[in-house]
């Protein structure tokens, strides 16, 4: 049996708490009929598996608007019988398959319930109580996981292109070196900007695997930890990863891969080479499992003030107490100045932030959520990378660079150099964007978008 999450609907996406489907109690305790559609519904039918079974969101009938009023309901395609095998039919009916631009070995499916009234399904957790339900806490249990493997597969893409486009780098046989023009064609992989293209995606792809790792083992931590205070430690770190992971890594992911892809010239955007299925496939992890900007808004609007302040707090000092311990690294003391000065300047973000919603301009944070989340993937993953480095760096000291192993510590390294230099100074570039305020995007009527 494959099982499927029900949430989004043709007139409620992101906004699950307009949902239409509907739940009525029968005369069996705890069963209702359901009615509505879905859509967008991953593995919402095929006929791989015996069965399918479906944990829809619905309203019961009475309860409250908004999300709040929200029920869980376990709905299989086929009822099972009394042995617990496939049974009768359940009126759950496949409205059609979307034809996607990439995942197309999933079934991605508009899920009709009750199209002859005879849908039912199990009511997860307790009946609604004074009109308000459990279904959304339910479904978080699970869409928080999901949205920690959605960066985890984002990243996974990427790694995958990253390690196809430097293969065939080193062997593509292409152009001069400017600096050498005479000596004769060489490898792509010699050229300035082709290094540039491939040092962008490891680095990338190396900070992505870092933040993904740190969570699961904070995850694993706040699970089987006896100490208070390391779980509740744990938990913050879960709690501010988990939308930097799902949006950062998958943004992330895609821009890479489009690097991958450049690496490969025309050769990339052939159907004969890997990168276009992965550029194709990567691009909806940045829209499902709530968009990214419900990421952003997530993680300045609910984990930026979470317990007063004290959980993003605790997660903010870890990246001070690294820099503060690191300022006089022998060998990384300029990366470690330019990770302390970002840190300083997201400090500036969040104060110019707090003066806009001082003022009431409560729109500034629709507005630049998204790039401070991505200002925060960016201090994070310099902190990751040059965490990285400093070990790597013990180790060159000690194998020195004739050692088979140095190629590979001397590429984290680089990666948490590149990375600094690079992709890090983005956060300097978003404070001065902040501060300068300009909304020229929300004056202008909206019939200036719609004109050319």
């Amino acid at each position: 049996w494959a099982g499927t999450m029900d949430l989004t609907e043709p007139n409620s996406g992101s906004d699950v708490g307009d949902i239409a489907t509907k739940a009525f109690p029968t005369d069996e305790p705890g069963v209702y009929k359901i009615v509505g559609t879905k859509c967008f519904i991953t593995g919402g039918d095929q006929d791989i598996t015996e069965n399918i079974i479906h944990l829809a969101l619905a309203r019961v009938e009475g309860s409250v608007p908004g999300t709040k009023g929200i029920s869980l309901f376990v709905v299989p395609k086929y009822w099972p019988n009394e042995a617990g095998d496939v049974g009768e039919f359940n009126d759950v009916n496949c409205g059609g398959i979307e034809h996607k631009m990439g995942i197309r070995g999933s079934a991605t499916s508009i899920v009709n319930f009750g199209e002859e009234n005879k849908c039912r399904g199990y009511l997860l957790g307790n009946p609604p109580v004074d009109g308000k339900g459990e279904g959304m806490a339910q479904m978080f249990q699970m869409m928080n996981e999901e949205r920690a493997v959605t960066g985890l597969a984002a990243n996974a893409a990427a790694t995958v292109s990253y390690n196809n486009a430097a293969m065939y780098a080193a062997g593509r046989i292409q152009g001069r070196q400017i600096t050498n023009p005479k000596a004769g064609r060489v490898t792509i992989i010699n050229h300035e900007d082709v290094r540039r293209m491939l040092m962008y995606q490891k680095s990338i792809t190396e900070a992505s695997r870092a933040m993904i790792s740190m969570s699961y083992y904070a995850m694993d931590i706040a699970e089987n930890t006896e100490d208070e205070n390391e779980r509740n430690r744990a938990k913050a770190f879960v709690e501010v990863n988990t939308p930097i992971i799902k949006a950062w890594c998958s943004d992330l992911a895609f821009l890479s891969i489009s690097e991958a892809m450049q690496c490969y010239g025309g050769y990339g955007f052939s159907e004969e080479y890997p990168i276009a299925q992965q550029l194709r496939d990567c691009r909806i992890y940045p829209i499902w499992e709530g968009t990214n900007y419900i990421q952003s808004m997530d993680l300045i609007g609910r984990k930026w003030m979470m317990a007063g302040g004290k959980v993003f707090a605790t997660w903010f000092a870890e990246l001070e107490k690294f820099a503060a311990d690191h300022k006089d690294h022998p060998v990384l003391a300029a990366q470690v100045a330019l990770l302390t000065e970002a840190i300083n300047q997201y400090k500036e973000i969040q104060a110019a932030m707090s003066g806009y919603v001082g003022q009431g301009k409560f729109g500034m944070i629709g507005f630049f959520a998204t790039r401070i989340l991505h200002a925060t993937g960016y201090i994070y993953g310099a902190k990751l990378l040059l965490e990285h480095a400093v070990i790597a760096q013990k180790k060159i000291d000690e194998l020195g660079k004739e050692h088979f192993e140095y190629p590979y510590y001397a590429g984290k390294v680089a990666s948490a150099k590149f990375f600094a230099h690079n992709l890090l100074p983005n956060v300097g570039m978003t404070l001065k964007v902040i501060k300068e305020g300009d909304t020229s995007v929300m004056e202008i009527p909206e019939a200036s978008y719609l004109l050319v």
